[in-house]
């Protein structure tokens, strides 16, 4: 039911109130609140979607939504590398992460956190661990053919 009525509210929200009105400096306050009530709901709804519903599809859309607003918020960087990770799509992950490092780069002069950084170490070692097991069956896979 809560999920709902974020998803509706998400639907409503347009972008900055008069963001175009050059006389919108008494919307500021404003415009801030109902900003960060649509990210918190963004937020909301894509721990609801992995966690509760695992729908993961859904969780990455809200997150992805939550990135179009500031493409440097790195928890919504690390929710989607998770989530990638959770579905096997590492490839996937390691791009998100590339879009994080990039993202904080040039809009915060900063490196991904040590946590995401993890992230990236666990991609690999997925992805290492992926190509060790093909390699153990190829040989078995032969074998039976002949």
């Amino acid at each position: 039911l809560a999920a709902s009525h974020y998803e509706a509210a998400c639907k409503v929200y347009r972008g900055d109130l008069s963001a175009d009105d050059p006389y919108s400096a008494a919307l500021e306050d404003l415009r801030n609140l109902l900003r960060e009530r649509y990210t918190a709901a963004l937020d909301w709804l894509g721990d609801y979607y992995w966690h509760e519903a695992q729908d993961y599809a859904k969780g990455i859309l809200m997150f992805k939504q939550r990135l179009a607003l500031d493409e440097a918020h790195e928890p919504a960087h690390q929710a989607l590398i998770r989530l990638y990770l959770e579905n096997g799509q590492v490839s996937s992950a390691r791009q998100q992460y590339a879009a994080c490092r990039e993202s904080l780069r040039t809009q915060l002069g900063v490196a991904p956190s040590r946590a995401t950084d993890s992230l990236l170490q666990l991609a690999i070692s997925m992805e290492s661990e992926a190509v060790s097991t093909a390699a153990e069956y190829k040989p078995a896979l032969k074998r039976k053919r002949g």
